[in-house]
């Protein structure tokens, strides 16, 4: 993806207007909010907007866009779109998946692909095993279309390397592998940045050659660098706190279940050379052999249809 980090501000007199978003959250938005947009909830506008313009982990919400218009966004590569258009054609050839909309479903597992580096295929193969692609889907203990439960998240808090080695060393090496350190650390360079929002003005913004506005990060540059450094699996541990919370988060946001869906499969495949184990490992149920034969057999058709694409 291009991702292009300026905004323009609309007129002088938009710039005092943006205070009224300030607490505005994902769950207030209108209904027509794109979905490609959305990506967590906006807890704090002043702050989340800088993230937003310097490291694009969130979005400025929706309904303030009439005092900020974003310039491209995103701008996805022939080589994503393609790998959309695969899952699409995948949900569109499984007569069981019913009612999904399709083109948010396949941005959402590239999304959790690119993420994690896991075979698309195979993350195709347990979202459709797991549930045809339906987002918001409860079946016994599992939450959400990958049909995550509370014991894996409860191990990714106990056992957060199994899951991102690279994150695990950082935890060691730096922080007794201790989420509660890790935690306590980010929370204390948050607090040591004493203005977290943004006077709006033309003081507080440069202008590059195209008379673009660009927003700077005012957060603590320690809290960026640290955070930036745990990688999205940490980040999502850290923004949740505990596997109650993210529980209740995989079961709102369906691009943060496959997300974690993603991570837990490739957890099983690095655990696994055959991918029929690693998918039964995913399941790990009293039906786990079967469900990674059948698993298997969805990862073989998801492959014959990609090679058909191309």
């Amino acid at each position: 993806m291009k991702i292009l980090n300026t905004i323009r501000i609309i007129s002088c007199s938009a710039l005092v207007s943006l205070s009224s978003c300030a607490e505005k959250t994902v769950s207030k938005l209108p209904a027509q909010i794109p979905d490609n947009f959305v990506r967590s909830e906006i807890a704090h506008f002043p702050r989340k907007l800088a993230d937003t313009v310097y490291k694009f982990n969130h979005t400025i919400p929706w309904d303030c866009f009439e005092y900020v218009k974003p310039m491209g966004i995103i701008e996805k590569s022939s080589e994503r779109l393609q790998k959309e258009k695969h899952v699409i054609n995948v949900i569109t050839n499984d007569l069981a998946a019913k009612n999904v909309n399709k083109e948010k479903v396949a941005e959402m597992i590239v999304d959790a692909h690119e993420e994690t580096g896991i075979d698309l295929n195979a993350l195709i193969a347990v979202a459709k095993q797991e549930t045809h692609f339906a987002e918001k889907t409860k079946f016994d203990n599992g939450s959400g279309m990958m049909q995550v439960t509370s014991i894996v998240l409860k191990d990714m808090y106990q056992s957060p390397e199994k899951y991102d080695k690279e994150f695990g060393k950082i935890l060691k090496n730096e922080f007794g592998d201790s989420l509660k350190n890790l935690f306590a650390k980010l929370d204390e360079l948050k607090e040591k940045h004493t203005d977290n929002t943004f006077i709006f003005g033309f003081n507080n913004f440069n202008m590059n050659k195209n008379r673009d506005i660009v927003i700077p990060y005012k957060q603590s540059e320690n809290f960026d660098e640290l955070y930036k450094r745990i990688g999205h699996f940490g980040q999502i541990l850290y923004d949740n706190k505990n596997s109650t919370e993210l529980l209740n988060a995989i079961r709102k946001d369906s691009a943060l279940n496959i997300r974690i869906g993603a991570y837990r499969l490739r957890r099983a495949l690095n655990r696994f050379s055959d991918i029929r184990k690693a998918f039964e490992n995913y399941n790990s149920g009293p039906s786990m052999q079967s469900y990674g034969e059948s698993a298997y057999k969805h990862y073989l058709n998801s492959k014959k249809l990609q090679n058909e694409l191309t």
